[in-house]
C-alpha cells in the first residue's frame, strides 16, 4: 500500500526502555491531497490513508518491519485537517502491533496490525 503525495511529519518519536513501544505526534497539514472531494463539506482523512501513516512511521524505526494486514481494526472518530494526532504502538509477542491514534484526547482509531519482517529486535 502506498500512496503518491502526502508525506506525515513526525515528533517526539519515542521508544520504550525495552523497545516495544513507540509514541509520537503527527500534525495533519490541511493542504494533504486526500482532503480533496473527501468529504467536500467536512472533510476526513480515509481510514487507509491512517494504515499508511502508520505504515510511514514505520520506516522510520528500527523495528524493520512493514504492514502485512489488520485485526479488530475501528475507525471511530473524525482526523481533519489541522489535527495534532497522539501515536501509540505497542509490539507484541505473536509479532503483531496494536495501535491507537488520538486527535487531544479522543481515540479516533485502534486495533491490531500484522507485520512482517523482524519485529523483536
Amino acid at each position: 500500500m502506498s500512496l503518491t503525495g502526502p508525506v506525515f511529519n513526525f515528533d517526539n518519536i519515542r521508544h520504550s526502555r525495552d523497545g516495544n513501544i513507540l509514541t509520537c505526534n503527527c500534525q495533519v497539514g490541511a493542504d494533504m491531497p486526500f482532503f480533496n472531494g473527501h468529504f467536500p463539506a467536512l472533510p476526513i482523512m480515509p481510514a487507509a490513508v491512517q494504515i499508511e501513516m502508520l505504515n510511514s512511521l514505520l520506516q522510520q524505526t528500527n523495528w524493520n518491519v512493514i504492514i502485512t494486514g489488520g485485526r479488530g481494526l475501528k475507525f471511530t472518530g473524525r482526523v481533519a485537517p489541522g489535527d495534532a494526532l497522539a501515536i501509540r504502538l505497542q509490539r507484541e509477542s505473536s509479532g503483531d502491533a496494536s495501535f491507537s491514534v488520538a486527535n487531544n484526547v479522543t481515540v479516533v482509531s485502534r486495533g491490531f496490525l500484522q507485520l512482517a519482517g523482524n519485529t523483536l529486535d
